[in-house]
């Protein structure tokens, strides 16, 4: 009935609950987000499609997301699409995940480029990532560029994406730029990093980069180098990272 309701907000509800809270053992789930899917309105549909990522192991349903992706006018859609599609690659669909994600790469929306940027650290190794990861960082938006700059602290497991990471650092967006300095702590190994942090702080000078550094060691003081640059942020001149840093070695 809630599915069926003419208004839509009642409709989108009713997807999400449907997503979060509906019993696996419902059997009519999957059927009534199927119906949703194909709603008038794109904020159900996106809605019923983030329902039905969870059978993204369906070769069938896995199809119809990809399809879905290209083809529905509504950037909330696409996005959601390939969300969805995200970890379907564990169920043996990743050449048709990472071949639909660089379709995408042209996309007109910067919403759909920017899901894109926050879903790739999810993906297995592939030889395609690193053009991927090339593309966002070179994205005529900021908003997508700095999307994919902060994900670099969650891809230390894709040591070739380093010196993409790395230039992103020099990125004419001091927000990028920041963004991109937090993860060269796990991308490069706090040892190198700290090296690494080092010299952009003496050549950029700016509270932005002294942020960028800071962010990049505050979760990980149990490394040594980590631990010893914190204490040398104690005396940054920026007064405001100063008490950052000592605030962050006090408080473990």
């Amino acid at each position: 009935w809630f599915a069926q309701h003419p208004n839509p907000d009642l409709r989108k509800e009713m997807a999400d609950r449907l997503r979060f809270d509906a019993d696996d053992e419902f059997l009519e789930k999957r059927s009534i987000l199927a119906r949703l899917v194909d709603d008038p309105d794109a904020g159900v549909r996106a809605s019923a499609v983030g329902g039905l990522s969870a059978y993204n192991d369906d070769s069938a349903m896995v199809d119809d997301l990809a399809r879905r992706s290209l083809g529905d006018p509504s950037p909330e859609v696409q996005a959601a699409c390939l969300s969805a599609l995200t970890l379907a690659h564990h169920h043996g669909f990743g050449e048709l995940v990472f071949s639909t994600f660089q379709q995408h790469l042209g996309n007109q929306h910067v919403k759909v480029r920017k899901e894109l940027a926050e879903s790739l650290h999810w993906l297995p190794t592939d030889p395609r990532m690193a053009g991927l990861v090339h593309a966002l960082l070179s994205d005529p938006s900021v908003e997508v560029r700095r999307a994919m700059a902060w994900q670099g602290i969650n891809m230390s497991e894709h040591p070739e994406l380093r010196e993409l990471f790395m230039r992103a650092c020099d990125d004419p967006d001091e927000e990028v730029a920041q963004d991109a300095l937090k993860g060269m702590g796990r991308l490069l190994g706090f040892d190198q990093a700290a090296q690494f942090y080092r010299h952009r702080l003496a050549a950029r000078n700016t509270e932005s980069t002294a942020w960028g550094v800071y962010y990049g060691v505050c979760n990980d003081l149990e490394e040594p180098a980590a631990r010893t640059l914190m204490q040398e942020l104690t005396r940054s001149h920026f007064a405001d990272v100063a008490r950052a840093a000592r605030d962050s070695l006090e408080s473990e």
